[in-house]
């Protein structure tokens, strides 16, 4: 027996998939749990010899296994297969394929091979040996079930469900991982410390060598610093990092999981730095994260974790030891981490939110350019998408990304490039008003001027974010192929990126509009942009030729803005409500050369 495409329909990744053949009312029978392959594909190299006399048809499923070894339960079904023995046996001693209806878009399939034999008076012995006992599955399966139900709605009975499921069968790795999670959504102690110590109940079980010690490592040492984060109990710190070390040394250097052993002490070893102020646990932990990104292909999913991890241990010294290159290397991680390719536009534009945020708080240089790259990312992710609804959609798991341009602006400001300032200001705005209005994207208008370029580029921007959000391979072969698409894709998609920037009227095209054609809407006089950022509140005066000038407001902070903005919302007449703004106490001094003018002038408030 052998699959091909096999994929859980929810899209969770499994540690394994097995086949299991129902005999009867006795139980089913289960294959080995094997491991998919890079292409989705499965050899399970079973035998079973079954009785045909017990039921008119065989009867098969194919299910994911979410443990690697043995299981409890029957895991999630991916496909069912029915079909007589007549049929089944009409096809000789030959394999042959079954396929069957897509998941997720692909179409999975199972190669059999069967022949008919003559019964032995041992079949059913040898059979019994790998039936399952139905009594756990029917008190397992509904736990799982309830598990997961609860990780979607995040309802907490579905998780009580789920942990009275799980005792019910003694199964205690279910039931400590059950603990835990309702822990960190309840906050009950007696929960953590149940899981810890289930978990050190079942690492007594498997003695050095035994193939699920490994696993119990990492879960026992989870638990203990989740508990720490909570209590702050070095002991239970400590005790993790021993937890952790020992599946390090065990695990060897070319396992597909070594990187994730290396990032979990690497995260604790982190934080003992930070309580213990020890440069050895920090240097190690910088050193653990480099050997993890040195064992990934280039385009494996997991180095954009990796290198999300690196920036936070470079923060974290840069904290304690205020080094400048150690802060540095945190702004370069936030910047490979937002342009790796396997992340999807959703995850890099957060990443991206996150570095501006980052690079803020420290006064990095770095900041403008993490600002562009959220522009150009949320341009990228929203381009495709032709409706209202679907641009809203897109929009709005970004949480603080409406302050953006104003952020932008006022960064660029403080760097005196006051011409960058009004184009952040412009093409963020725009962004938003794309989503909150009826005005026509940069690929509809392309639309109407090129119908045949819209098309290239629509169907090039879908493949390429598919494969942007695809999953890597530790495969090296894999890798390399997947590499070679993506990098071709890129290329196509520049490509026709420039070739409709030598039309007539986008030249801009997915770039920020320039300075020079937002100054047309100064053409009947000088333009005042009042910018009230977090970070400061200044204004700009865009005159109707030459640079713009810088008004800043010092004395005025975004508090007190947002208040005066509740006025607005109030008022019928705004020309009341700017004379209350103009000649309030805050303004006075800093607003007295923009009402000399401001007759001649309009005012744009974000």
């Amino acid at each position: 027996m052998s699959g091909k495409n096999l994929q859980v329909p929810s899209g969770r990744i499994p540690a394994g998939v097995y086949i299991s053949i129902t005999v009867e009312s006795r139980g089913c029978w289960k294959s080995a749990i094997s491991v998919l392959s890079s292409d989705r594909s499965v050899v399970w190299g079973n035998t079973v010899t079954l009785p045909s006399h017990t039921s008119p048809a065989l009867s098969v499923e194919i299910r994911a296994s979410y443990k690697a070894g043995r299981m409890l339960g029957s895991g999630k079904v991916i496909r069912k297969l029915q079909m007589s023995w007549d049929e089944l046996l009409d096809h000789g001693d030959e394999p042959f394929d079954v396929s069957f209806p897509p998941v997720r878009n692909v179409c999975p399939s199972l190669t059999l091979r069967a022949a008919a034999v003559h019964a032995c008076d041992d079949q059913d012995n040898t059979l019994s040996d790998s039936l399952v006992d139905s009594d756990i599955t029917r008190d397992t399966d509904p736990g799982h079930a309830r598990l997961a139900r609860y990780m979607r709605s995040r309802m907490v009975f579905l998780l009580n469900d789920a942990v009275q499921h799980f005792q019910s069968v003694l199964d205690q790795y279910n039931l400590g991982g059950a603990l835990v999670t309702r822990f960190k959504k309840c906050g009950d102690i007696d929960d953590i410390t149940r899981a810890i110590s289930l978990r050190r109940e079942a690492l007594t079980l498997c003695p050095p060598g035994h193939p699920r010690r490994d696993t119990i490592l990492n879960n026992l040492a989870y638990a203990l610093k989740t508990r720490y984060d909570e209590l702050y109990v070095s002991e239970d710190l400590n005790e993790a990092i021993d937890r952790y070390r020992e599946s390090h040394l065990s695990t060897q250097l070319d396992h597909p999981e070594c990187h994730v052993t290396l990032y979990n002490l690497s995260v604790v070893l982190c934080s003992r730095f930070m309580h213990t102020r020890k440069n050895g646990d920090i240097e190690e932990a910088i050193q653990l994260c480099q050997e993890a990104l040195a064992s990934l292909p280039s385009l494996h999913p997991d180095r954009s974790v990796v290198y999300a991890w690196l920036q936070r241990t470079y923060l974290s010294r840069y904290c304690i030891q205020h080094n400048p290159t150690d802060l540095s290397s945190a702004m370069e991680h936030f910047r490979l981490s937002s342009t790796h390719p396997t992340e999807g536009f959703p995850q890099c534009i957060m990443v991206a939110i996150e570095w501006a945020g980052q690079a803020e708080i420290y006064q990095h240089e770095s900041a403008l350019e993490a600002y562009q790259m959220c522009f150009e990312l949320f341009d990228s992710h929203v381009m495709s998408r032709s409706s209202i609804f679907s641009r809203r959609e897109a929009a709005t798991a970004f949480h603080g990304a409406q302050s953006l341009p104003v952020d932008a602006a006022s960064c660029a400001m403080r760097r005196d490039n006051l011409r960058h300032a009004v184009e952040l200001l412009e093409q963020g705005r725009g962004q938003q008003w794309s989503l909150t209005s009826r005005l026509r994207t940069p690929l509809e208008d392309l639309w109407s001027a090129n119908p045949q370029l819209a098309q290239r580029l629509s169907e090039l921007s879908k493949h390429l974010s598919h494969a942007q959000g695809s999953t890597g391979s530790t495969d090296p072969a894999a890798a390399d192929r997947a590499a070679t698409e993506y990098r071709r894709l890129t290329g196509q998609w520049k490509a026709a990126v420039a070739e409709i920037r030598n039309l007539r009227a986008f030249s801009r095209f997915l770039l920020p509009p320039s300075y020079e054609d937002l100054q047309a809407a100064a053409h009947q006089g000088p333009v005042i942009i009042l910018i009230a950022s977090q970070y400061s509140c200044s204004a700009i005066i865009v005159p109707t030729s030459g640079d713009p000038h810088n008004v800043p407001l010092p004395a005025v902070s975004l508090t007190e803005l947002n208040n005066l903005k509740d006025h607005f919302s109030r008022a019928n007449i705004f020309t009341s409500c700017l004379s209350a703004i103009l000649f309030h106490p805050v303004f006075k001094n800093d607003l007295n050369i923009l009402i000399l003018q401001l007759s001649r002038f309009r005012v744009f408030v974000d």
